[in-house]
């Protein structure tokens, strides 16, 4: 594949690039929104890019329609967490769970 990935660090954005046609081409790629993932907008591109060649290797993204890739891509954001990409069980910490848990577990038991 000639597909690059074009990073401008002062938008943080990225895209992908065919340097064959000289096109950019498909959605823009934003840095993580998860505080626990550090990846930049073209380390997303990236770790896309080597997620789309695992999954589907018979396909090039270059004769994909715009809305085609940008389906990969959404699929790929939703494709469920790695082993290093576990979500993080939400707990209360023991000092608000003192001054809410508590309180609202015991309203729920009321209420049943």
């Amino acid at each position: 594949m000639s597909i690059r990935i074009l990073f401008d660090p002062k938008e943080r954005k990225a895209c992908l690039y065919d340097s064959v046609s000289d096109t950019a081409f498909g959605p823009l790629f934003y840095e993580s929104e998860d505080p626990n993932d550090y990846r930049d907008a073209e380390l997303v591109a990236s770790d896309f890019l080597n997620w789309f060649k695992e999954n589907h290797p018979l396909e090039d993204l270059r004769d994909l329609s715009d809305y085609d890739v940008e389906q990969r891509v959404l699929s790929y954001l939703n494709k469920p967490a790695g082993p290093e990409w576990e979500p993080i069980e939400y707990r209360m910490s023991d000092e608000i769970a003192d001054l809410y848990g508590e309180n609202l577990d015991n309203e729920d038991r009321n209420d049943q």
